[in-house]
């Protein structure tokens, strides 16, 4: 057997085997369920080399995220999936059979651009001068009969294959617990016990995540399943920032203390959230970051943990 006609072959068995184990796709619009958590963790301790200080940090914040999204009716096109091997070689066959149904029809595209340019808007001269040509078309010719088959070929969208979920909405809960102690041996700080000053900075925060004063606002992730390939892909949003109370409570003379408002926020953060699991419904998983924490700027832990469900 000729290399072309096994890999006709290969592929007409895998669209077999991929289509009899197919997914079903949700009903459309019905809601999917997407549960989302960011959980940032650093903590540890440090002594300056000049031995002008000391300290130490605790930073635990949490972002809980609930989403419902719509399904969309299914198609044959990907927006979160590239396309795989056998859909590459549909969609080559499909533009070489435009390409080459274009070449043929060529001689008669000429024939209508001559019969438009000669006629212009009048419209009996349009149906006669038509007529004339469609006279001289032999259908049963190997050049239309050719064309027809390209035609239908290129025309033929591909099989429902992908169902995106976006739209409908989401709610979120945070909560923030940070504190950072520093021993301070500024000149300052002379007169002080074992001439060292204490500052104390916690930030503290919890209630609902909201978007313009809103608890309840659009969702902001979206998901799609290849319902052959068996396969889920989510684009995760970060949580909106969120307002919380900064303490700072010293002995320093020259140190502001008192209580202020701050934000905390993980959009400024290039994370990579688009996820990848290998089901269509019922999916979980998490993936972790390295990052810098909001307090004081040291290394912190990003996990983010999620779960999918569809009906």
């Amino acid at each position: 057997m000729k290399p072309c006609l096994l890999a006709g072959a290969a592929f007409a068995a895998l669209a077999f085997v991929s289509a009899a184990h197919a997914d079903k796709p949700s009903p459309a619009k019905s809601a999917a369920t997407l549960s989302v958590t960011f959980e940032v963790a650093s903590a540890g301790s440090f002594n300056k080399k000049d031995k002008t200080g000391s300290g130490e940090w605790t930073v635990k914040d949490t972002y809980t995220i609930s989403q419902t999204m719509l399904a969309q009716p299914p198609s044959g096109y990907g927006s979160l999936h590239k396309m795989d091997a056998a859909q590459q070689a549909t969609e080559a066959n499909r533009s070489a059979a435009g390409n080459r149904a274009a070449t043929n029809m060529a001689p008669m595209m000429q024939q209508a651009e001559a019969i438009a340019k000669k006629c212009g808007d009048d419209e009996a001269c349009m149906q006669r001068e038509t007529m004339k040509m469609a006279q001289g078309i032999d259908p049963n010719s190997a050049a239309m009969k050719s064309a027809k088959s390209d035609i239908q070929t290129a025309s033929k969208p591909p099989a429902d294959r992908y169902q995106l979920f976006s739209g409908g909405s989401q709610t979120g809960e945070f909560k923030v617990e940070e504190e950072f102690r520093f021993n301070d041996r500024d000149p300052l700080c002379l007169s002080k016990p074992k001439q060292t000053c204490h500052t104390t900075t916690t930030v503290a925060g919890a209630g609902h995540i909201l978007l313009n004063g809103k608890a309840k606002f659009d969702s902001t992730a979206i998901g799609e399943i290849d319902l052959v390939g068996g396969t889920l892909k989510l684009q995760l949003q970060p949580p909106f920032p969120v307002a919380v109370k900064q303490t700072i409570v010293s002995d320093k003379p020259d140190l502001k203390t008192g209580t202020t408002d701050a934000m905390r926020f993980l959009t400024d953060l290039k994370l990579d959230l688009l996820v990848t699991a290998n089901c269509t419904t019922g999916c979980k998983g998490e993936k972790t970051f390295d990052i810098k924490d909001q307090l004081d700027g040291q290394p912190a832990k990003l996990k983010v943990s999620w779960s999918f469900s569809r009906k």
